[in-house]
């Protein structure tokens, strides 16, 4: 399989609508909220100027996406990360995310957010080596569970 990580650009906005609207519908759907689906064209244009948005593309055409921001010094959150359904399962996830982790040789601090009510993320972090930190309940239906990934600068290895 054909598979392309890159900078998204604002052509790109509209694509990544879509495809994130595919991604979450169904945790807008479960949760009654979720703050990647259905946004405005602004708003992905600003994510596009002010964010490392990383499109991922199968045989040219965007299948998901991976939002990055810096929020101090070596310190890096994953705001999004989405493939549409038909492309999950076939380590296209794995790559992805391997890859746009090493764009930051810098970082050491790793950290995200995702539903406890899906466990295929839960494991596909872990897998990745992202630690839970701790659970934060947002609504009856929805509570997070926040992970962290320590890399130590000096060696590069995964605590």
């Amino acid at each position: 399989m054909d598979i392309v990580i890159e900078r998204a650009c604002l052509e790109d906005a509209q694509k990544l609508i879509e495809t994130r609207n595919l991604s979450f519908y169904d945790d807008f759907i479960n949760y009654g909220k979720c703050p990647a689906y259905n946004n405005t064209m602004e708003s992905m244009e600003r994510r596009i100027k002010i964010a490392y948005l990383y499109k991922i593309l199968i045989y040219g055409e965007i299948i998901g996406d991976i939002c990055i921001k810096k929020r101090g010094e070596g310190y890096y959150w994953i705001a999004w990360f989405e493939i549409i359904p038909k492309f999950q399962n076939k380590e296209i996830g794995t790559k992805a995310l391997t890859y746009v982790l090493t764009q930051f040789p810098e970082a050491d601090r790793w950290e995200l957010d995702t539903p406890i009510q899906n466990p295929r993320n839960l494991y596909f972090y872990e897998k990745m080596g992202f630690v839970m930190v701790r659970d934060k309940v947002q609504s009856e239906k929805l509570t997070l569970r926040h992970y962290r990934k320590t890399i130590s600068a000096p060696t590069g290895i995964i605590k």
